[in-house]
C-alpha cells in the first residue's frame, strides 16, 4: 500500500526499552547511511532473465514510464516483459489479482472467480503468496451501514466465508489490514466517517473464525492510520496529535502493549523485528529501528522535503525497500498519478544493497 505520511517528531523513543534514541547517538548501534549516489534518475536497460518464482520488486524505470522493470532482493536490476499490472500483486510478485481472475507473470490466467472487486483487485494477499483475505460487499448506499464478512481465498481456486465483523458504510470502507496464514490472523479494519482515520479493528483468528480482541476508538481519539507486519503479530497504531507531531503504540498480535515511538510506523519487516519510522520533520526522513531495542540501523540520507512513500518486507527474509517520495514534485497523468521515488534496498542488519534514482513504484 501506498504511504504517504504526516508530520513527525524527530526523536525516535522505545518505551519499553529506555530512553529517546536520536540517530546516531551513542551506545546504540551504528545507523548506516545509504549510497550517496548522483541524485540522477536510474534508467534500465538489460534485461531480466530470471525464474518466475524469483521473489522481485517491479517499477517503472526512470526513462520510460510505460517500461516495467525489476529488482532481486540481492540487488540484480534489469527490464520485465509482459508482466501484468503489479500493483496488486502477492508477496513475492508473482502472481497479480484482477477484478475477475488471477494471473502469473506470464499473462496467463490462474484462477477465474467474479468475486474480487468492482474495478480493481479489492482482497488483500496472506504471506504465504497464495492465499488472500477480502471484504464483502465491497461498499453501499445505505446510510445506516450493513453487515461486513470476511472472506478467504486461494490463486489454486475456491472462496468461503470465515465470519462477519464490522459494518459498511456508505461514507466510509471496511478492509483488511493484514492476512496471515502463517499465523493465523487477519486484521479487518473500519474507517472513519468520510473514510478519514481508524474507528475499529478487529484480530482475528483464522482457523477458529473468532475475534481474539479489537479496538474501538470511537468515543476517542482515532489513529491517522494502522500498519500491521506480514504475519499480523505486531501491530502499529499512528496518531496525530493537535500540535501536529505524532507518535506510534505497538501491539503484539495479543494485544499486549509493545513499545511506543515519537514518529509514524510505516511498514515492518516480514518478521517484525524492524520498523520503518518515516519522518518529515527531521534531517533524515525514514529510519529503520529494531523494535526490541529502539535501536537505529539505518537512515536515510538528508534530504528536505521527502517522505516515505511506501515500504516492503522482503517475503521470507530480513530484507527491506523502503521509497521516498519528493514532496515538491507534482506527479502528471503520464505517471498514473504515481511520483519519482528513490528506491533503497535494505539488509536486514541496515546495509544499503542498492538505490533506484526517480523510479516510480
Amino acid at each position: 500500500m501506498r504511504l504517504t505520511r504526516c508530520l513527525v517528531a524527530i526523536a525516535v523513543l522505545c518505551a519499553a526499552c529506555g530512553p529517546t534514541v536520536e540517530p546516531g547517538a551513542k551506545g546504540g548501534e551504528s545507523p548506516t547511511s545509504s549510497p550517496t549516489a548522483s541524485p540522477s534518475p536510474t534508467p534500465v536497460t538489460s534485461p531480466l532473465s530470471l525464474e518466475n518464482a524469483t521473489p522481485l520488486i517491479f517499477f517503472r524505470d526512470a526513462a520510460d514510464f510505460e517500461q516495467v522493470d525489476g529488482v532481486t532482493w540481492d540487488g540484480v536490476v534489469g527490464v520485465a516483459t509482459g508482466v501484468p499490472d503489479y500493483h496488486a500483486a502477492n508477496p513475492p510478485e508473482t502472481l497479480f489479482g484482477f477484478p475477475t481472475e488471477i494471473r502469473n507473470r506470464t499473462g496467463a490466467v490462474t484462477n477465474k472467480v467474479n468475486v474480487y472487486g468492482l474495478k480493481s483487485f479489492s482482497a488483500t494477499w496472506a504471506d504465504d503468496g497464495v492465499h488472500f483475505c477480502l471484504i464483502e460487499p465491497f461498499n453501499t448506499l445505505g446510510a445506516n451501514g450493513i453487515p461486513a464478512t470476511l472472506r478467504e481465498g486461494s490463486a489454486e481456486g475456491g472462496i468461503s466465508t470465515i465470519m462477519q465483523v464490522g459494518k459498511i458504510y456508505e461514507q466510509g470502507s471496511t478492509y483488511v489490514e493484514s492476512c496471515s496464514f502463517a499465523g493465523d490472523r487477519a486484521i479487518v479494519v473500519q474507517s472513519g466517517g468520510q473514510g478519514i482515520g481508524v474507528a475499529q479493528y478487529w484480530v482475528i483468528q483464522v482457523s477458529a473464525a473468532k475475534v481474539l480482541w479489537t479496538h474501538d476508538f470511537v468515543n476517542g481519539q482515532m489513529p491517522m492510520s494502522l500498519v500491521a507486519s506480514p504475519d499480523s503479530r505486531h501491530i502499529a497504531e499512528n496518531f496525530l496529535g493537535p500540535d501536529g507531531s505524532e507518535t506510534s503504540t505497538v501491539y503484539t498480535g495479543d494485544g499486549i502493549k509493545l513499545t511506543q515511538f515519537k514518529a509514524s510506523v510505516s511498514g515492518f519487516s516480514w518478521d517484525g523485528s524492524t520498523v520503518v519510522l518515516s519522518s518529515r520533520l527531521a534531517p533524515q526522513p525514514a529510519f529503520a529501528v529494531r523494535l526490541a531495542t529502539g535501536k537505529v540501523i539505518w537512515s536515510a540520507p538528508t534530504a528536505s522535503g521527502q517522505y516515505v512513500w511506501n515500504v516492503k518486507a522482503q517475503p521470507n527474509g530480513d530484507g527491506l525497500a523502503v521509497a521516498l517520495a519528493d514532496a515538491a514534485s507534482r506527479p502528471g497523468p503520464s505517471t498514473g498519478g504515481f511520483p519519482a521515488v528513490d528506491l533503497y534496498l535494505l539488509r536486514g542488519d541496515g546495509t544499503p544493497i542498492t538505490l533506484l534514482r526517480r523510479v516510480y513504484w
